[in-house]
């Protein structure tokens, strides 16, 4: 029986790049004894370049809507949310109500009946038969951040 081929997501943080290795100590520190007893291990794939206010690793998943239940879980964990503010605190964000800014999204999934859909920048992968093909795009085609929650080809084409 073939192995699954597993969603990725990736849980991004926005640091000061100066303060990154200080932040990569921090996750280790106060995140990551959450995030496994929540029964999140980072996955060995390495995901793209991001900027250089971007911290994130990838995790992988059974499903899509696991990544959602595991984003309902870890917002409604009381020591997630204490940790994320006391990081927002120490790097840079105002007050203590502040979590520090982060995002748990799908990086990669599978598109249509068994085609995967690689997440490179500029590289044009089928997505299934009939399905045209799946392009990913960045900040360096122009866009304004890393995070794209829905594209639009209007009638023109454009």
């Amino acid at each position: 029986m073939p192995t699954a081929i597993p969603t990725l997501a990736r849980l991004s943080f926005w640091v000061p790049p100066e303060r990154m290795a200080e932040f990569e100590v921090a996750y280790r520190e106060k995140l990551v004894p959450i995030l496994k007893a929540h029964g999140l291990a980072e996955s060995s794939e390495r995901g793209r370049a991001t900027p250089a206010d971007v911290f994130s690793r990838l995790f992988e998943f059974n499903t899509p809507s696991e990544v959602e239940e595991k984003q309902k879980t870890l917002r409604d964990d009381p020591a997630w949310t204490a940790a994320l503010r006391g990081l927002g605190t120490d790097f840079g964000t105002t007050g203590p109500d502040v979590l520090i800014r982060h995002h748990l999204m799908i990086y990669s999934s599978l598109a249509g009946p068994g085609t995967v859909v690689s997440a490179s920048p500029g590289k044009v992968t089928p997505a299934g038969r009939g399905r045209g093909h799946w392009r990913n795009f960045d900040v360096t085609d122009g866009l304004a951040g890393a995070a794209v929650r829905s594209i639009l080809q209007d009638q023109e084409g454009a």
